[in-house]
């Protein structure tokens, strides 16, 4: 073997053994499933992202490169784990496209939409990788919102660090529909109640205070809550704000 040929095996043998600490230095591997949770950057699809030889990656696709082999052109990289960020070769395979939506078929995560030629993988509520938040407590949120409360009491009440807006979506039916806590709980919302957001001067508890203060005039509270008489005038009535 001349210099050349060294040197170039030399090479190759770096490049493999970095390759192999970069995968390994950045999974975690769950001792229940067997599954290698890459933990590192994650695409909004749920899949790690990996960069090699200054491109971006799909994680588990370089891991079955190289542990596997290579990739043949318009074959996918399948999950026997159905886990996204799992990087464990043992729980790779190789499939056709059309091997590929089966299986997404049989897993529930293929887009209902018809004719969609790439339908995406649907990761919903506390399983997508980057929710905050659990399948129960958004449940808590909507309920909440359907007793009147805004965003900011619910993030108050519930220690939430999610931003208003998220919680005005799910409160609104916008956002975790695959829950289908309107139908759970004997809905549609009422639009007074869907009208219900962030930047609300008035609470559900304001309300309340605000008819049993009996002894004040509509002038009065309305200076007191820093809305109209009109608003206030509509609240006494019941005109608004009438789920409370």
């Amino acid at each position: 073997m001349n210099k050349k040929s060294i040197l170039l095996s030399e090479r190759n043998r770096n490049s493999v053994q970095k390759t192999g600490e970069y995968i390994s230095s950045r999974v975690i591997v769950d001792k229940t499933t067997q599954c290698w949770n890459w933990v590192k950057s994650i695409g909004n699809d749920g899949y790690g992202k990996a960069k090699r030889k200054g491109k971006t990656i799909r994680a588990h696709r370089l891991s079955y490169t190289f542990y596997k082999g290579e990739i043949p052109e318009g074959m996918f990289v399948c999950h026997s784990c159905d886990n996204p960020k799992c990087v464990n070769p043992e729980h790779l395979w190789l499939g056709s496209h059309y091997e590929n939506e089966i299986d997404k078929t049989r897993k529930g995560r293929r887009s209902p939409s018809p004719g969609v030629s790439h339908p995406h993988t649907l990761l919903k509520g506390e399983a997508h990788p980057k929710s905050k938040i659990s399948d129960k407590m958004a449940e808590e949120i909507y309920i909440l919102g359907l007793q009147g409360f805004n965003a900011k009491e619910i993030k108050l009440k519930l220690g939430l660090l999610i931003c208003d807006s998220s919680i005005q979506r799910i409160i609104s039916g916008k956002s975790w529909k695959h829950l289908q806590l309107d139908e759970k709980h004997g809905l549609p919302l009422p639009q007074n109640i869907r009208k219900i957001n962030a930047s609300a001067k008035l609470t559900a508890q304001s309300v309340i205070e605000i008819r049993a203060s009996q002894h004040l005039s509509v002038k009065e509270l309305s200076h007191k809550y820093g809305v109209s008489p009109a608003n206030i005038s509509c609240i006494l009535k019941r005109k608004s704000w009438n789920h409370i």
